[in-house]
Protein backbone atom coordinates (compact mmCIF):
# COMPACT_ATOMS: atom_id res chain seq x y z
CA UNK A 1 0.00 0.00 0.00
CA UNK A 2 1.24 3.31 -1.29
CA UNK A 3 -0.23 7.00 -1.03
CA UNK A 4 -0.42 7.04 -4.33
CA UNK A 5 -2.09 3.33 -4.79
CA UNK A 6 -5.24 2.23 -4.42
CA UNK A 7 -9.11 3.90 -4.01
CA UNK A 8 -8.66 7.35 -1.55
CA UNK A 9 -11.18 4.69 0.10
CA UNK A 10 -9.13 2.31 0.85
CA UNK A 11 -5.87 4.69 2.15
CA UNK A 12 -8.31 6.56 4.00
CA UNK A 13 -9.08 3.15 6.08
CA UNK A 14 -5.75 2.26 6.17
CA UNK A 15 -4.84 5.54 8.01
CA UNK A 16 -7.98 5.15 10.11
CA UNK A 17 -7.00 1.92 11.59
CA UNK A 18 -3.63 3.00 11.42
CA UNK A 19 -4.67 5.55 13.65
CA UNK A 20 -6.77 3.02 15.86
CA UNK A 21 -3.99 1.40 16.64
CA UNK A 22 -5.33 -1.74 14.57
CA UNK A 23 -1.97 -4.67 14.69
CA UNK A 24 -2.32 -5.94 11.43
CA UNK A 25 -2.58 -1.98 10.04
CA UNK A 26 0.59 -1.34 12.49
CA UNK A 27 1.87 -4.55 10.66
CA UNK A 28 1.30 -3.67 7.15
CA UNK A 29 2.57 -0.06 7.75
CA UNK A 30 6.17 -1.69 8.61
CA UNK A 31 6.44 -4.55 6.04
CA UNK A 32 5.04 -2.25 3.24
CA UNK A 33 7.65 1.07 4.26
CA UNK A 34 10.41 -0.73 6.07
CA UNK A 35 12.34 -1.99 2.85
CA UNK A 36 12.22 1.21 1.46
CA UNK A 37 13.42 3.51 3.88
CA UNK A 38 16.47 1.16 5.04
CA UNK A 39 17.14 1.56 1.05
CA UNK A 40 16.91 5.38 1.46
CA UNK A 41 18.63 5.34 4.34
CA UNK A 42 21.73 3.48 2.70
CA UNK A 43 21.78 5.96 -0.13
CA UNK A 44 21.86 8.40 2.53
CA UNK A 45 25.02 6.71 3.96
CA UNK A 46 23.55 5.84 7.23
CA UNK A 47 25.98 2.82 8.48
CA UNK A 48 23.62 -0.19 8.19
CA UNK A 49 24.01 -1.58 12.03
CA UNK A 50 22.22 1.72 12.17
CA UNK A 51 19.42 1.72 9.90
CA UNK A 52 16.81 -0.35 11.77
CA UNK A 53 16.85 2.08 14.12
CA UNK A 54 16.19 5.24 12.23
CA UNK A 55 13.43 3.25 10.20
CA UNK A 56 11.52 1.76 13.25
CA UNK A 57 11.72 5.84 14.58
CA UNK A 58 10.54 7.33 11.49
CA UNK A 59 7.54 5.12 11.51
CA UNK A 60 6.66 4.92 15.51
CA UNK A 61 6.87 8.78 15.08
CA UNK A 62 4.23 8.67 11.92
CA UNK A 63 2.12 6.48 13.88
CA UNK A 64 2.50 8.88 16.82
CA UNK A 65 1.83 12.11 14.55
CA UNK A 66 -1.39 10.35 12.96
CA UNK A 67 -2.79 9.48 16.22
CA UNK A 68 -2.85 13.40 16.84
CA UNK A 69 -4.02 14.68 13.87
CA UNK A 70 -6.97 13.79 11.29
CA UNK A 71 -4.80 15.10 8.55
CA UNK A 72 -2.81 12.78 6.82
CA UNK A 73 -0.27 12.71 4.12
CA UNK A 74 -1.78 12.67 0.62
CA UNK A 75 1.41 10.60 -0.58
CA UNK A 76 2.41 8.37 2.41
CA UNK A 77 5.98 6.80 0.85
CA UNK A 78 7.08 10.56 -0.25
CA UNK A 79 6.13 12.08 3.38
CA UNK A 80 8.19 9.02 5.09
CA UNK A 81 11.17 9.02 2.62
CA UNK A 82 11.15 12.70 3.43
CA UNK A 83 11.06 12.50 7.39
CA UNK A 84 14.16 9.85 7.16
CA UNK A 85 16.02 12.69 5.31
CA UNK A 86 15.05 15.42 7.95
CA UNK A 87 16.06 12.33 10.92
CA UNK A 88 18.92 11.42 9.39
CA UNK A 89 20.56 15.25 8.44
CA UNK A 90 19.72 16.03 12.38
CA UNK A 91 21.08 13.27 13.35
CA UNK A 92 24.14 13.83 11.64
CA UNK A 93 24.18 17.34 12.83
CA UNK A 94 23.96 16.15 16.35
CA UNK A 95 26.85 13.62 15.75
CA UNK A 96 29.30 16.36 14.06
CA UNK A 97 28.18 18.82 16.93
CA UNK A 98 29.23 16.22 19.44
CA UNK A 99 32.71 15.58 17.96
CA UNK A 100 33.59 19.44 18.18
Amino acid sequence: MTGSTGSAGSTASFMAAIRNGELAALRQLYLSYAPLLRDQAGKLGVPAGNRDELVTTVLDDFVMHLAETEQAPRELARYLVGALRNRARNRHRDAMRHRA
